[in-house]
């Protein structure tokens, strides 16, 4: 029997941090109920000194196909390609 993604987030809550990690490695709907949003909307990805462009080895291609939606970013030395328009389609708000 699978529970229900809300019930998993509910008992995560209770979890410490490191308990939260453990149990986000059991399978991959645990895995997004241990990563919901409202635990991860105080993190923060930093790019520090890094080119990021549209090479399947660039940094930034981990963020852009994660099934985890990352919310706070910070850009520090880095280089940027113009080339990154879906990664911003995806992230950016429209103006």
């Amino acid at each position: 029997m699978e529970l229900p993604y809300e019930v998993l987030v509910y008992l995560f809550k209770y979890l410490p941090k490191s308990d939260r990690k453990s149990a986000s490695e059991t399978c991959h709907s645990w895995y997004l109920a241990a990563n919901d949003h409202s635990f991860l909307k105080n993190k923060v990805v930093i790019f520090f000194k890094s080119q990021l462009n549209d090479e399947v080895t660039s940094p930034i291609k981990i963020f852009e196909n994660s099934a985890i939606m990352y919310y706070n970013y910070v850009f520090n030395e880095v280089e940027i390609s113009n080339k990154l328009n879906f990664f911003w389609d995806i992230v950016g708000l429209e103006a």
